[in-house]
């Protein structure tokens, strides 16, 4: 297929008024980019679309980290991109690095980043994204931390409300309404949720098999699949479930309750079904226990420390 067919890539907003954020992010950047900014949160939450839309009108560099891994080939191309004149921009204002999936760099790497963020305050701004914030270390000081995913009810609610929105949208524009019902988007929208991408993949997909049924056999999106493995594999260590979380959901454990939720609970159905015939009772309250207190915790990443190894002591039993 080539890439100007795949309705992600079609579809991905280009301009702020077609961006869907939260509301607390739009107030933040309301006033672009004054400070270097780290956007982290699940996958298909935005944070790539919104570095474009936002740098669009400045001179700037955009990297794939992943790619450039050599401290001296970041220093050599930042480097050069500030101080080369560019007089299709204000060859005086602020240049702009931008550097896409950030999580996978070593910490010599956020060393040196760190070092040229201060080297270069003067005259540049940068952009990190990633997908696991708790593998940026060294960066807090010179860096805004931007989150993406909702950390409430609420938040989650009005994400769900405007990605229905778009993904009817979408499915209109390709002419697809009789087969991909309302109820199907609902259906597609909370299985990936928050993955706006990968809701849109299932779109397509289904448009090309003209089977909806894919639906319930696909598995859910990789954010949530690191998880559910990490809870079904494994001996039940209380050292290695903090080290799980404390590298995964330090900064926002509320999330993996979500996770945790209703997505595993389908997942358990589509790839365990044996299980959830066994143990799904115990399994749900559980859920139910540990959901039901969270708001009330004094200290949410030991709830979903404890969360974790109940899960894991009704899943893995013997």
């Amino acid at each position: 297929m080539k890439a100007d067919c795949l309705l992600w890539e079609k579809y991905r907003p280009k301009k702020m008024s077609s961006i869907i954020l939260l509301p607390r992010i739009k107030d933040f950047l309301k006033n672009g980019i004054h400070t270097n900014l780290i956007f982290y949160g699940s996958p298909g939450t935005g944070k790539t679309s919104l570095a474009r839309i936002l740098t669009k009108e400045y001179d700037t560099l955009e990297l794939n980290s992943s790619y450039f891994t050599s401290v001296e080939t970041l220093r050599g191309v930042i480097t050069d991109h500030i101080k080369t004149l560019n007089y299709n921009y204000d060859p005086n204002g602020t240049k702009i690095v931008f550097l896409d999936e950030f999580d996978g760099v070593s910490q010599t790497y956020q060393d040196a980043l760190k070092g040229f963020a201060e080297e270069y305050n003067e005259y540049a701004r940068f952009i990190l994204t990633t997908n696991h914030i708790n593998k940026i270390k060294e960066l807090d000081s010179r860096f805004n931390r931007v989150n993406f995913d909702p950390i409430s009810q609420k938040e989650s609610e009005y994400l769900k409300e405007y990605y229905f929105k778009y993904l009817k949208a979408v499915v209109k524009d390709i002419q697809e309404e009789e087969l991909i019902t309302d109820d199907i988007i609902n259906k597609i929208s909370n299985k990936f949720f928050p993955d706006l991408r990968a809701s849109v993949q299932m779109i397509q997909e289904v448009q090309i098999s003209r089977n909806i049924d894919l639906i319930e056999t696909s598995s859910a999106s990789s954010y949530y699949i690191d998880l559910y493995n990490f809870i079904l594999n494994g001996d039940n260590n209380v050292i290695d479930n903090y080290k799980y979380a404390m590298a995964n959901y330090q900064d926002n454990p509320e999330s993996a309750f979500q996770v945790l939720g209703r997505p595993f609970f389908s997942y358990l159905l589509e790839m365990k079904e044996d299980l959830i015939v066994k143990r799904g009772g115990s399994i749900m309250e559980t859920q139910k226990n540990y959901n039901a207190t969270l708001s009330v915790t004094i200290d949410p990443l030991v709830h979903l420390m404890a969360y974790m190894y109940d899960l894991k002591e009704i899943i893995n039993k013997k």
